[in-house]
């Protein structure tokens, strides 16, 4: 996204760099400082400081927004929809970096992955999982006032049929029914069918069971890392160098981090599973205890593999935003340039106004000079009497 900061500057930033602005912290002495939270993440840190958002404080885990990094979170908070991304309920977040959003197999078609989304958020109780009709119910369900039309309709032609047969019976009751059918067109009103009800959550859940890794699932460590995935992802998909296809093919592109990504959530999964198991075992004797640590030494080494991925996929990251803060450093350079052309075009033609003032000024006092010599001078005043 693009904000114009006061004064006319534009700063390009992704959607992780909003959110580090929107949660920066004012420090606890002194509230005219805010504090990036070091969750943010790599990327996303180097990111906002390539851009003079962020400086360095005292610690080193200290950020902190610059006097530009103010300006470009108040633009935020101005904007519609700031308190999240995109509006709607919020999505995961804390300390530590934890993901934003489920991972999903790359399989998953966008409705599909739209209607799991939407049970995910509504086993938690947001809205989107409330029961609702549906428009193209084609039940029908009558209400009160036909109900009484057609049984008063029934009652006249009842009493037709006993006062003059049935003949005019059948009469009354074929025009009453079409009457009462425009009638009903006219009004409007609706055939309604029974609610039907969206299918619950659970149901929802349990047919994609195995495409999906939920941040709560995860243990605090494996959420940290899948948030550093998942940010760095988002840092290049949210790139306008992706946006404009000057990465890769735009759809390999988004293809190769989703199977990346949903590689590195399944690893994060198991992980979690292996690291309860190993605390749940007990390890009463010395073999056991060798087991243990056998057991801790290898899940040790598939973290660092995919500590390794992640990094690659913030050493992405970084290059991308390299590259993006190249070319914003470009388009303002181009700016400038344009700034100091024109004004030195501007100050060429200043010595030819300058003389033709001159010139001009020189003029007027020839003559105001000729005018006082031929202009007579006036007679004394008579003397008085």
């Amino acid at each position: 996204m693009e904000l114009i900061l006061p004064g006319g500057d534009i700063v390009r930033i992704s959607g992780a760099m909003a959110e580090a602005l929107r949660e920066a912290e004012p420090h606890p002495t002194d509230r005219t400082v805010f504090r990036v939270r070091v969750y943010a993440g790599v990327p996303t840190l180097d990111g906002l400081r390539r851009r003079g958002l962020v400086t360095a404080g005292d610690g080193e885990d200290d950020w902190r927004l610059t006097e530009r990094g103010r300006q470009a979170r108040g633009r935020l908070a101005a904007e519609p929809g700031a308190s999240g991304r995109g509006g709607g309920a919020a999505p995961l977040g804390g300390p530590g970096g934890r993901p934003l959003r489920a991972t999903l197999h790359p399989d998953i078609g966008r409705d599909d992955a739209d209607r799991l989304r939407a049970a995910l958020g509504g086993r938690s109780g947001r809205p989107d999982a409330q029961d609702r009709p549906r428009p193209e119910d084609t039940g029908v369900r009558v209400g009160k006032g036909m109900r009484a039309a057609y049984l008063g309709l029934a009652a006249v032609a009842y009493t037709t049929m006993m006062a003059a047969g049935p003949v005019p019976a059948l009469i009354v009751l074929f025009v009453g029914a079409t009457v009462v059918l425009v009638v009903r067109g006219v009004t409007g009103e609706p055939h309604t069918g029974p609610a039907v009800r969206a299918p619950a959550p659970g149901n929802v859940t349990a047919e994609f069971a195995g495409r999906f890794v939920e941040p709560r699932i995860l243990d605090d460590q494996a959420r940290d890392l899948l948030g550093r995935a998942q940010r760095a992802v988002d840092t290049v998909l949210e790139s306008s160098l992706h946006d404009r296809g000057l990465l890769l093919d735009t759809a390999r592109n988004r293809v190769v981090l989703a199977d990346i990504e949903w590689a590195i959530a399944r690893s994060l999964e198991r992980h979690t599973v292996y690291r309860h198991q190993i605390a749940a075992v007990p390890t009463p004797g010395e073999r056991s205890r060798r087991a243990a640590e056998r057991a801790r030494a290898a899940l040790d080494e598939d973290v660092r593999a995919v500590l390794g991925r992640i990094a690659r996929l913030e050493d992405y990251a970084d290059k991308v935003g390299t590259a993006e803060l190249e070319i914003e450093d470009r388009r303002a350079a181009a700016r400038l340039d344009a700034i100091t052309e024109s004004t030195l075009r501007a100050g060429a033609a200043a010595p030819y106004e300058d003389a033709t003032l001159r010139s001009l000024v020189e003029a007027q006092q020839l003559a105001l000079e000729l005018a006082s010599l031929t202009t007579p001078e006036s007679p004394p005043e008579a003397a008085g009497p």
